[in-house]
C-alpha cells in the first residue's frame, strides 16, 4: 500500500483512498462459537496501518461479509438475538454492529449477497441461505442485507455480483463434475455460479424452452418426438425431449386432464450401461419391469410428492459420505447392482460440528435436492418462479419439466460425460454416454394404465425405448437476462441513503 501510494503521488501527482480486501475468517474479533479451528486462527487488524501526514486520501477497511458463513455467524447467541433497525432478529446485522465498533476508519462491505441457485450449500437461521432462492427471494434478501449495512453505519456495500459465473465451484458439488469443463454449461446445483443480478440463461431466444405449461415453444425448439399414441383411450398421447446447456427437458401431452394423487406419470431414465434397476416400484402395490437398467426414476405425482430418485448403486452422495468418509450409516445393499432400491438425491450442508462455547454437537446435515418444484419458469409470467422444475397447463393436459444435468450424474453434458461405475473406479471416474433412454409409465389408482413404449411380455424392452441424443459443444449457447433481483436492488439503491446509518 505504501509503495502504491508513493508511486501514484510521484508518477501522476494524485492520491486515491486505499484499502486491502479481507473477510470474516481473518477479522480482528474473537469468535468463541466458531467450530472450525482454521477459520479463526489469524486476525488482520487494519487499525495497525496508519496514514502518513502527506497521505490525504485516507484509509478504509474492506471486507467480504455474507450471512451464512463462517459458521459462528449462525451459532453466536448475541448475533442471533440482535434486533435490527426494522425490528426483526438478524444475526447478520448483529455481527455488523459489533464489528463496526472496533474500527477506527470507515468500513466498506466489499461483497454481500445470496445466490439464485437451485442447489443449497449453507443455511442461515433467518432464511438468508447460500442457495435455493428464487430470483425474487434473492433480491429481497440482498435488499435486507444492504439495509443492515446502511443501518449499522458502514461506508457502503457492494452486492456480489453483477453477472453469473459458470466457471465457479462449490464444496458440496465440486466432486461431481469435470473441473476443466465448468464454464461450458450451466450447473444449477452449484450455487457459486448464480450470485449475479444478470443471468446467463442456457439456450437461445425465441427458440428455447420455457417451462410454463404451454407447448407452443416446442414447435420452435429442437424438440424431438420421443413417443406418440393415436389411441385416444390412453391417457398419454405425446412425449418429447430436448436439451440445452443447462437442462434436459421433457414434454408430456395427455388426452384428458391429469388429476393428483389419483393419477401419476413416471419417467424411467437410463444414462449409463451395465448397471441400473430392472424392477421399479411405482408405488406400494405396483411394479414395472425392464430388460435394461434404470438409473434415475422421475416420479410426477403432484406438487407435494414429486421427485427424482437415483439407483442406490449410482448414488454419488451415498458413496462419498458413507463408503469414503464414513459420515452416514452404510447399508450392505448399496454396493450391489440391481438391488431393487432407489435413493433420494441429496446434497450435504455441513459435516458434524461442535460449538466450542457451548460444547453443543451439531450433527451432519443434508437435504433432499431431488424434490421437484411445481410452478412457472417463464420470466414474463406474473407467477414466475425461477426455481420451477415442473409446470402444468391450466387444463392439466400438458406437463413440462426440466432436470438439471447434475441431477442425472452428468459431469459435463457438453462432452456427454457421466459418472462411471462408482463402486469399481470411484468418484473421479467418468464415461461417455451414447445418449439417454427414457420410458414413460402412467398410472391410475396405483395401477399401470399405459407404458411408452408398450411393454412386451410384461417388460419394457430396451430395443423399443427412445434414445435421446444431442450434439457435443465447445461454445455453449446462452442469452443474457436481468433477473427479478436486479429490479429489487435497483429500487433499494435508489431509495436508500447512506445517511440513514448510525
Amino acid at each position: 500500500m505504501d509503495h502504491a501510494a508513493a508511486y501514484e503521488a510521484k508518477q501522476y501527482n494524485w492520491q486515491h483512498s486505499m484499502s486491502f480486501t479481507n473477510w470474516v475468517t481473518t477479522d480482528l474479533l474473537q469468535h468463541p462459537s466458531e467450530p472450525l479451528e482454521q477459520e479463526d486462527m489469524v486476525s488482520i487488524d487494519p487499525n495497525h496501518i496508519q496514514a502518513g501526514n502527506s497521505f490525504q486520501a485516507g484509509l478504509f477497511a474492506s471486507y467480504h461479509i455474507y450471512p451464512y458463513y463462517p459458521d459462528f455467524l449462525n451459532y453466536e447467541q448475541k448475533y442471533l438475538d440482535y434486533v435490527d433497525a426494522s425490528g426483526k432478529k438478524n444475526n447478520y446485522a448483529g455481527y455488523l454492529h459489533e464489528f463496526r465498533a472496533v474500527h477506527q476508519m470507515p468500513v466498506l462491505v466489499a461483497e454481500f449477497g445470496v445466490p439464485s441457485s437451485r442447489g443449497l450449500t449453507h443455511k442461515n437461521p433467518y432464511g438468508m441461505n447460500q442457495g435455493f432462492h428464487s430470483e425474487q427471494e434473492q433480491g429481497e434478501i440482498d435488499s435486507r442485507l444492504y439495509q443492515s449495512i446502511v443501518s449499522e453505519g458502514y461506508a457502503g456495500g457492494l452486492v456480489f455480483t453483477w453477472q453469473d459465473e459458470w466457471f465457479k465451484r462449490t464444496w458440496n458439488t465440486m466432486d461431481f463434475d469435470n473441473p476443466d469443463r465448468r464454464p461450458y454449461w450451466n450447473n444449477q446445483q452449484t450455487n457459486e455460479q448464480h450470485f449475479g443480478l444478470l443471468g446467463f440463461e442456457p439456450g437461445k431466444r425465441p427458440s428455447g424452452i420455457l417451462v410454463d405449461g404451454t407447448a407452443a415453444d416446442w414447435e420452435l425448439a429442437d424438440g424431438k418426438k420421443g413417443y406418440q399414441s393415436t389411441d385416444k383411450q390412453e391417457p398419454l398421447k405425446e412425449v418429447r425431449f430436448t436439451s440445452d446447456s443447462g437442462y434436459l427437458y421433457f414434454l408430456l401431452k395427455y388426452n384428458r386432464p391429469m388429476t393428483y394423487p389419483n393419477q401419476g406419470s413416471y419417467l424411467l431414465v437410463d444414462t449409463i450401461g451395465n448397471q441400473g434397476q430392472t424392477m421399479i416400484a411405482l408405488n406400494d402395490k405396483t411394479k414395472i419391469q425392464t430388460d435394461y437398467g434404470i438409473d434415475f426414476f422421475i416420479k410426477l405425482t403432484g406438487p407435494k410428492d414429486s421427485r427424482i430418485m437415483v439407483d442406490s448403486y449410482y448414488d454419488s452422495f451415498y458413496y462419498q459420505y458413507a463408503k469414503l468418509l464414513h459420515i452416514i450409516p452404510e447399508v450392505l445393499y448399496a454396493a450391489q447392482k440391481d438391488n431393487g432400491v432407489f435413493h433420494p438425491i441429496r446434497l450435504a450442508l455441513n459435516k458434524q460440528l461442535t460449538i466450542p462455547s457451548t460444547k453443543t454437537t451439531i450433527p451432519f446435515q443434508d437435504y433432499e435436492t431431488g424434490l421437484l418444484r411445481f410452478g412457472n419458469a417463464n420470466p414474463a409470467s406474473k407467477k414466475f418462479d425461477s426455481l420451477t422444475d415442473i409446470s402444468i397447463s391450466g387444463d392439466k393436459k400438458v406437463i413440462e419439466g426440466r432436470i438439471p444435468w447434475q441431477l442425472l450424474n452428468f459431469k459435463d453434458p457438453s462432452l456427454k460425460e457421466v459418472m462411471g461405475d462408482l463402486w469399481n473406479k470411484g468418484l473421479s471416474t467418468s464415461v461417455e454416454t451414447n445418449g439417454i433412454r427414457i420410458a414413460v409409465v402412467t398410472t391410475e389408482a396405483g395401477n399401470v394404465q399405459q407404458t411408452m413404449p408398450k411393454a412386451a411380455n410384461g417388460r419394457i424392452q430396451q430395443k423399443d425405448v427412445y434414445l435421446y441424443c444431442w450434439k457435443s459443444w465447445d461454445h455453449p449457447i446462452f442469452h443474457e437476462r436481468l433477473k427479478k433481483s436486479y429490479g429489487i436492488m435497483a429500487e433499494t439503491f435508489r431509495t436508500t441513503s447512506l445517511n440513514q446509518g448510525k
